[in-house]
């Protein structure tokens, strides 16, 4: 046999390498994808909610956000029974801790009606690969966090980072 180029079973089995280490990088990029949309969605709803309470500050009137498992509703005003301000797509589903699916900002852009333990905003779901995917609303600070794998949305199970 000639010692020039490749025989049919070299050729087959660096094909073979080629496919697995394609496949290999396909199912990291579609979760490195899904990380990704996640923390996007976590860091809108910070920006969000921060924004709403420093405009009930600097304005001195207080301000509503409304959530829904697909949206979150802005107010301009404590009254939801209007239209709202803005409506912003969440293409996460979503969670709540809490009865209400309300958060009132008084004029000095303190959260009222929740408790110094806070209300936490959670992505589903629970054990998703997102460094963080939840948001915690206190009276006086919302933060950004990690829900324990497979806890409940409730902000004594999210690590605050």
């Amino acid at each position: 046999m000639n010692g020039k180029g490749f025989s049919l079973v070299e050729l087959v089995v660096i094909v073979a390498i080629i496919g697995i280490l394609l496949a290999i990088a396909t199912l990291n990029f579609s979760e490195m994808n899904k990380k990704s949309g996640i923390e996007t969605q976590v860091k809108k709803l910070y920006a969000d909610l921060q924004e709403t309470r420093q405009q009930a500050l600097y304005t001195k009137r207080p301000r509503s956000v409304r959530l829904s498992a697909g949206a979150l509703q802005i107010y301009s005003s404590a009254n939801v029974a209007v239209a709202p301000q803005s409506v912003i797509t969440l293409p996460h589903p979503t969670v709540w801790e809490g009865a209400t699916d309300q958060i009132d900002f008084d004029t000095l852009g303190a959260a009222m009606n929740e408790s110094t333990d806070g209300k936490a905003i959670c992505i589903e779901p629970a054990g998703n690969p997102a460094s963080y995917d939840s948001v915690v609303v206190y009276p006086t600070m919302v933060k950004i966090g990690k829900r324990k794998a497979g806890e409940s949305c409730a902000s004594d199970k999210i690590t605050i980072n």
